[in-house]
């Protein structure tokens, strides 16, 4: 099997430099897209968005704009405050930052056994190169998204309660403690079946959209004239297509896991959440908070795929 040049293998790689970059830019990620979260966390929540943990105390509603980006800023700050708008940061960060040095660590070394054992052992020889990008990206990526969502899931569980309170919020200690009252141990991972199926969809669309976008614009050569910032707008261009179509086709059902990690049904079924969002609000409701996503996605996987693939090159041995 011939080494692919047009990726940084982990092998090539400073493990503990890579893990420590990706550390450092997930934190400032956080940081930066909290306030776009928030916004679609109400929305995608609904028309009345709940404080108590339990679905049936239904204390402290609050009327959320679903109209737009900046009309639903507005509403929120009007709120919440614009401190409100870094609600759950904290419990993002501290579930989501190794969750997501896991996620591209498993997605990096799973890449060379994956595509090594298709080669030798799977697909014949003369199998297209895109066909193998496909097939390693969507493999690799699902085993990440699996390993990754065990830390992650409680910390998302926590932040989307604590985003879609009204203008009192109990922070994040009251927040754990009055899931555990609640729910018990449990309740943190309320959710989880449906953030692994909304993970894998998103995840590995993300990966083989972004994959198959970048060798083929590498191929074509279509960013050659960008001379020594080719890979950098290559990279960027290839990440804002991979976020917003991955996007764009998860959202429904990212929208009914918000639901059930919000504690908005009284059931943590996909499929009858979902029935039961159609039932009562139309398909319309699927789509609500779709805008700040979009925008999310525009902007977090662009500079996403820029930092990325920038930390890897500067991991190199």
């Amino acid at each position: 099997m011939e080494k692919d040049h047009s990726w940084v293998a982990f092998s090539d790689m400073n493990q503990v430099k890579y893990m420590s970059l990706l550390t450092c830019s997930s934190t400032l990620s956080s940081i930066l897209c909290q306030p776009l979260q928030v916004l679609l966390t109400r929305q995608q929540a609904g028309q009345l968005v709940v404080s108590a943990t339990p679905v049936a105390n239904t204390t402290n509603m609050t009327a959320v704009s679903t109209k737009g980006i900046i009309e639903g800023f507005k509403n929120s700050i009007k709120i919440i405050g614009f401190s409100g708008l870094y609600r759950g940061l904290v419990a993002t960060g501290l579930s989501g930052i190794p969750s997501q040095v896991i996620y591209l660590s498993v997605t990096e070394s799973s890449r060379e056994v994956i595509r090594e054992g298709l080669y030798n052992h799977v697909l014949p020889a003369k199998t297209p190169i895109y066909v193998i990008d496909g097939i390693q990206a969507c493999a690799s990526s699902v085993l990440a998204n699996v390993f990754s969502l065990v830390p992650y899931v409680p910390g998302e569980v926590i932040a989307t309660r604590l985003m879609i309170q009204g203008k009192e919020s109990i922070g994040t200690i009251g927040m754990i403690k009055k899931i555990y009252k609640a729910e018990g141990f449990n309740g943190f991972y309320r959710g989880f079946n449906s953030a692994v199926a909304v993970g894998t969809v998103l995840s590995t669309s993300w990966w083989f959209i972004y994959t198959i976008v970048r060798r083929n614009l590498s191929s074509v050569g279509i960013f050659k004239g960008f001379s020594s910032h080719e890979s950098t707008v290559l990279d960027g261009t290839s990440g804002f297509i991979a976020g917003t179509a991955s996007t764009f086709i998860a959202h429904p059902m990212d929208t009914v896991k918000t639901r059930i990690l919000t504690g908005k049904t009284l059931t943590s079924s996909l499929t009858k959440t979902l029935k039961n969002i159609i039932t009562n609000e139309g398909t319309g409701a699927l789509w609500k908070g779709i805008r700040p996503a979009l925008a999310n996605a525009a902007v977090s996987s662009c500079g996403f795929a820029l930092i990325y693939e920038f930390i890897k090159r500067q991991s190199l041995l």
